[in-house]
């Protein structure tokens, strides 16, 4: 006998805990169906912990887990398990209130291929230079290195390789000068 499962919205929760201005820890949990006829539930938990030791340096880490299980194309088979994780590190040190300095390392692994379409390492590290210019306009010239143990990034002519770099000049406008900081 076959039963209907109902389909559910999906739900987000989300726990903070801030015991002084230096430290901080925020823990994300997402569920919910994908798909209107799946009855599987996505899965994703986002866990980030930042502390700034002082005024000018300002450090991250966030861990990120999903899994979802995927119908198969026979009803009669189970379904199949999928999951991925990521880590991520940042620093930040802005010696005084027109200059900041950061940096980016990020870790992600796709077990199953599923979320990026090929079972894959990759990683990047990004470097930023960032120059506030009034008291809501900021300039920003960003170096990115790309990383993945496949071939996924797309270089010439159909061809692929395993890495590629990004440089990135950019202006942002803050709608609130807290924001700018």
């Amino acid at each position: 006998m076959r039963v209907a499962k109902p389909s559910l919205p999906g739900a987000s929760f989300t726990a903070a805990w801030t015991p002084n201005a230096k430290f901080g820890f925020i823990e994300n949990y997402l569920v919910g169906p994908e798909g209107a006829s799946n009855g599987n539930f996505r899965h994703l938990t986002d866990t980030v912990v930042t502390y700034s030791p002082s005024a000018k340096l300002s450090l991250m880490a966030n861990y990120d887990y999903g899994h979802d299980r995927l119908p198969a194309a026979n009803p009669a088979l189970p379904a199949t398990a999928v999951w991925w994780t990521g880590i991520a590190g940042y620093i930040k040190y802005a010696p005084n209130d027109k200059w900041a300095f950061a940096t980016r390392g990020e870790w992600f692994k796709d077990h199953n291929g599923f979320a990026t379409g090929a079972v894959q390492d990759l990683s990047e590290f990004t470097a930023t230079l960032q120059r506030t210019i009034g008291g809501h306009l900021i300039s920003r010239l960003e170096f990115r290195r790309d990383m993945s143990d496949e071939n996924t990034f797309p270089y010439r002519n159909g061809l692929f390789r395993d890495n590629q770099n990004t440089l990135t000049a950019g202006m942002i406008y803050a709608f609130s000068s807290t924001d700018a900081k």
